[in-house]
């Protein structure tokens, strides 16, 4: 966890990170939790699995990312230049009642204020398979699962992976190539690969790059 300012750079992680806890599950392949403060990821690499798994119910929302599982309430935080190439997984039976639900990202699995990525390439599959749900929200996507306020940006990031979403249909959710659900600003997103077995094209490229909310601007197909 990153707590009251700080800078991780040029850190690589090559090992699976894991968990099957009834808890809060934040996960990410360099950094779980970035919570408060001036703080910034820069230049770092992950290449190990990051997967919540578990065989039994849990009634707790969960992130898990790439690099970065979650994020809140930091005066502002700079994720650039970092490179994922381990699959994202959460598969459970879920129920919590949270507004943050489930969310899984090949950059940031949830990013809820103040943060800006840059030039970021994902290119590892991200899975979200859920039951249960009855009101919560689960979201999948390449680069992030879910961008839930305005200032929250992606400008230049790059995934080109398989995303799919399986969740019930009681609760909201959305799968996209770049971000499952964007309440922020999505620019200049090159993708590619396919959501849902839809495989990304030049002429859905647009439509197809973020599951719900506000549509990137720009976005490219990732050949």
């Amino acid at each position: 966890g990153m707590y009251s300012g700080g800078t991780v750079e040029g850190c690589v992680n090559k090992g699976k990170v894991t968990s099957n806890k009834n808890q809060v599950n934040r996960l990410g392949g360099i950094v779980g939790t970035v919570n408060s403060g001036k703080l910034s990821v820069i230049n770092c690499t992950n290449s190990g699995a990051c997967t919540i798994s578990r065989t039994k119910a849990n009634a707790n929302w969960q992130a898990c990312g790439g690099i970065i599982g979650f994020q809140e309430k930091s005066d502002s935080f700079t994720l650039e230049n970092c490179t994922n190439s381990g699959k994202v997984t959460v598969a459970m039976e879920n129920n919590t009642d949270h507004n943050n639900g489930v969310t899984a990202g090949g950059i940031i699995g949830l990013g809820v204020l103040n943060v800006a990525t840059k030039g970021n390439t994902n290119t590892a599959d991200v899975t979200v398979n859920v039951t249960g749900m009855a009101k919560a929200v689960a979201y999948a996507g390449g680069i992030g699962g879910w961008f839930q306020a305005a200032s929250v940006k992606s400008e230049g990031d790059k995934s080109k992976c398989t995303v799919t979403l399986s969740a019930p249909s009681a609760g909201a959710s959305a799968a996209g190539a770049a971000l499952g659900c964007n309440a922020g600003s999505v620019k200049n997103p090159a993708i590619g690969g396919s959501v849902n077995g839809t495989e990304v094209t030049e002429s859905n490229v647009a439509t197809i790059a973020v599951g719900s909310g506000t549509a990137a601007e720009g976005a490219t197909l990732y050949k």
